[in-house]
C-alpha cells in the first residue's frame, strides 16, 4: 500500500477542520480513521467534498432511512430486503426495479445517508488517529459509488451536534470585541440552517455586532449561536479575510461522479498536507503507518480490513418485518424525563429551571446546577443516547444560561426585576424575540423599499407583519409593496388592500406613515378625492413631509377642490407616532 500523504489525530486536528481543509484545497483522496480499540472508518472525498463513507458502526441502512423519510412503505421494504440478502444487490437498485422508488428520490436519500454517516464520524474520540491518501479511492467497491452532498451543510451539522465547546470558545475568543460581519460573498443558504439559525444570520446582516452583544440579544441559545459563528468563521463566511469556502467550483454542484470501479481521477499537483497535521506518528494513538512495513498497520492490503471482500454489505436476511432495535430501559426513562422537562421549561423562570428558591445564595445555585449537570450534561451521555443527544444539548444549554445569569450579580439584579413583573420565562423571551425580529425585518424592508427592490421588501414586510401583527406600520409597508405588483395594476382591484388600510388607520389615525400609505393606495385605485384627504392630513400635521404637500398641490392645480373642510378623520393634534415603532423610526 502507498504511503499516507499525512497523518495525525483528532485531538490535534478535529474532523471539522479536516473537512474545511479538504474543501479549501479541493483534495481528492481517502481519509482512514482508527480508534484506540482499532475500529476503522473511511471517508472518500472528491474535490474536497465527501462522496462516500464506511463507518465502523452502522449508522442507518438505506431502507430504514427511506422508511423514516416516508419514501417507501413497509411492504416494499420487506419485499426488497429479502432479495438484497439473497441476490447481493444494492437495495436502492432493487427498489427502483420494483417501481417503489425513482432515481431522483434515491439520490436524495443516498445524500442524506452519507451526510449522517459523516456526522457520525464527528463523534469519534480525540485519540482517534487518521491518515490521508491523496488520489486513492479505497471505497470504489463500497456501495453504489460516490454520492453528492452539500459540504457546508455537512460540516455545519457535524459542528452543531458534536463540536467541543471548549474548542469553540477558544476559537471565538480570538475574534475579540470586533463587530461580526458576514462576508460580502457569503452563501449562507448552503449551510441549510434552521429558522433560529437564519434569524442569527439575519440579525448580523441587519446590524454587525460583537459576539457578546449577539449572545445577549436573545436571538438564540448561546451555545447554538457560538457554534454557528464558529462554523461561519472557520469556513470564512464571516468577514475575517479570504474568500468564503464552498462558493466556487468545489462547493458548487459537481459533475457526475465516476462510475463505481472507475480509476481515481488523475492527480493534480500534490496538495500540501494540512498545516496542523503532525506527520510524526508519535502523536497519534494508535500509531498510524507511513508505510505498509510498520507494525499494526492501519490498513492491511487494499482496504480489505475495512470493508471486507464483498462489494456490498447487506443487512441480515429476514422474512418478516424488521423492527428497529429497541432502546434500553434507562434510555427510555431518560427520554421521558427529557420530554417532561423540555415541555415545562418555556414557562419556567431561571430559579424554577434550577429548582432553587428566589432568595438562594450563589453557592446554592451553583450546587443545584452542578447536581443537574451530573445527569444532563451532554458529554456524560454514552453512545446509546445518540437519539436524544440533540435535545439534551438544548436542555442543558438553557440550564447553563440560567446558572450564568443567576451567579452574576448584575445580571441577576436585572433578571430579578423581570421576575417581579411576572416575566423572565422563555415563553416571554420568545415573544420579545419575535417582536425584535419583526423590528429588524421592518427596518430591512424599509431599506429595500427605498431602493426599489419590492420583492425583497415585500417578503421582509410580511415577516415583520407576521411577527408582530399589531403594528399598523408593518401592514402599511406590506400593502405598499403588494399594491405595486404588475398583476394588481392589470386588474385594478385594490379593495382587499383598502380594507386592510382602513383598519390600520382606524387603529392608528394619527400615524403619519399609515395615513400616507393609505393615501398612496387610494390614489393608485383612482379614488383621488379620498386619497387627498389623507395627504392633506399629513401635510397639515407633518409639514416636513414634502411628498404629502406635493400631492395636495398637484390635486389643487388639476382642478381639485381646495381644502375648505375639516379633516376627514384624525382631528386631534398631530402626535408623534405611537408605541414602540415611534421610538425606533422617527423621521
Amino acid at each position: 500500500m502507498s504511503e499516507a500523504t499525512a497523518t495525525g489525530n483528532l485531538e490535534a486536528t478535529p474532523l471539522s477542520q479536516l473537512l474545511v481543509y479538504a474543501l479549501d484545497k479541493r483534495l481528492t483522496g481517502s481519509f482512514i480513521f482508527q480508534t484506540p480499540d482499532r475500529q476503522k472508518s473511511a471517508l472518500y472525498c472528491v474535490d474536497g467534498a465527501p462522496a462516500n463513507a464506511k463507518t465502523a458502526q452502522p449508522v442507518i441502512h438505506l431502507g430504514r432511512l427511506l422508511l423514516e423519510l416516508g419514501k417507501i412503505d413497509e411492504g416494499a421494504y420487506n419485499q426488497t430486503l429479502t432479495r438484497v440478502a439473497k441476490e447481493r444487490q444494492l437495495h436502492g437498485k432493487l427498489l427502483i426495479e420494483v417501481g417503489a422508488l425513482d432515481q431522483e428520490t434515491l439520490e436524495a436519500a443516498l445524500s442524506e445517508q452519507l451526510l449522517r454517516q459523516v456526522v457520525w464520524m464527528f463523534s469519534l474520540g480525540p485519540k482517534t488517529g487518521y491518515a490521508f491518501y491523496a488520489g486513492k479511492n479505497f471505497l470504489d467497491r463500497w456501495g453504489g459509488g460516490p454520492v453528492q452532498v452539500e459540504p457546508l451543510a455537512l460540516i455545519w451539522r457535524g459542528i452543531r451536534r458534536y463540536e467541543n465547546v471548549q474548542r469553540v470558545d477558544a476559537a471565538l475568543a480570538r475574534l475579540g470585541p470586533r463587530p461580526l460581519k458576514l462576508h460580502v460573498g457569503a452563501q449562507v443558504a448552503r449551510f441549510q440552517l434552521s429558522d433560529m439559525e437564519r434569524a442569527v444570520v439575519d440579525l448580523l446582516r441587519a446590524k454587525p455586532q460583537p459576539l457578546v452583544d449577539l449572545l445577549q440579544s436573545g436571538v438564540g441559545e448561546p451555545i447554538e449561536v457560538k457554534r454557528l459563528i464558529y462554523a461561519l468563521m472557520i469556513t470564512r463566511h464571516l468577514d475575517i479575510g479570504g474568500v468564503p469556502l464552498g462558493t466556487g467550483a468545489a462547493g458548487a454542484a459537481r459533475p457526475p461522479p465516476p462510475a463505481r470501479g472507475a480509476p481515481p481521477p488523475p492527480a493534480r499537483a500534490a496538495p500540501p498536507p494540512p498545516p496542523p497535521i503532525a506527520v510524526s506518528t508519535r502523536e497519534a494513538e494508535p500509531a498510524l503507518p507511513s508505510s505498509p512495513s510498520v507494525s499494526a498497520p492501519l490498513i492491511s492490503s487494499p482496504i480489505a480490513a475495512l470493508v471486507g471482500s464483498s462489494p456490498v454489505a447487506a443487512p441480515p436476511p429476514s422474512t418478516r418485518a424488521v423492527k428497529p432495535p429497541s432502546e434500553p430501559s434507562h434510555v427510555l426513562e431518560f427520554r421521558r424525563e427529557l420530554a417532561e422537562l423540555s415541555a415545562k421549561m418555556p414557562n419556567q423562570n431561571y430559579y424554577e429551571m434550577l429548582g432553587v428558591p428566589i432568595k438562594s445564595a450563589s453557592a446554592e445555585i451553583s450546587a443545584a446546577f452542578f447536581n443537574l449537570a451530573k445527569k444532563w450534561h451532554p458529554d456524560r451521555l454514552g453512545p446509546e443516547y445518540g437519539s436524544v443527544k440533540d435535545e439534551a444539548v438544548k436542555l442543558f444549554a438553557k440550564m447553563t444560561e440560567a446558572h450564568q445569569t443567576l451567579t452574576d450579580d448584575e445580571k441577576r439584579r436585572n433578571y430579578d426585576e423581570l421576575v417581579k413583573d411576572g416575566g423572565g420565562t422563555e415563553a416571554e423571551q420568545e415573544e420579545v424575540n419575535k417582536i425584535m425580529n419583526a423590528v429588524v425585518a421592518y427596518q430591512k424592508a424599509t431599506v429595500y423599499y427605498r431602493k426599489g427592490n419590492l420583492a425583497e421588501a415585500e417578503e421582509l414586510a410580511k415577516q415583520a407583519r407576521d411577527g408582530d401583527p399589531g403594528q399598523s406600520e408593518y401592514t402599511a409597508l406590506w400593502v405598499q409593496c403588494v399594491s405595486q405588483r404588475p398583476e394588481r395594476a392589470a386588474k385594478g382591484d385594490y379593495r382587499d388592500l383598502i380594507e386592510l388600510m382602513d383598519e390600520a388607520v382606524k387603529k392608528e389615525p394619527e400615524n403619519e406613515r399609515v395615513r400616507m400609505a393609505r393615501g398612496e393606495l387610494l390614489k393608485r385605485a383612482g379614488k383621488l378625492d379620498q386619497a387627498v384627504a389623507d395627504f392633506r392630513w399629513v401635510a397639515r400635521y407633518h409639514p416636513k413631509n414634502l411628498e404629502a404637500a406635493r400631492e395636495v398641490r398637484l390635486y389643487t392645480m388639476r382642478g381639485g377642490e381646495p381644502d375648505k373642510k375639516s379633516l376627514a378623520s384624525g382631528k386631534g393634534k398631530g402626535k408623534d407616532d405611537k408605541g414602540l415603532l415611534g421610538k425606533f423610526f422617527k423621521r
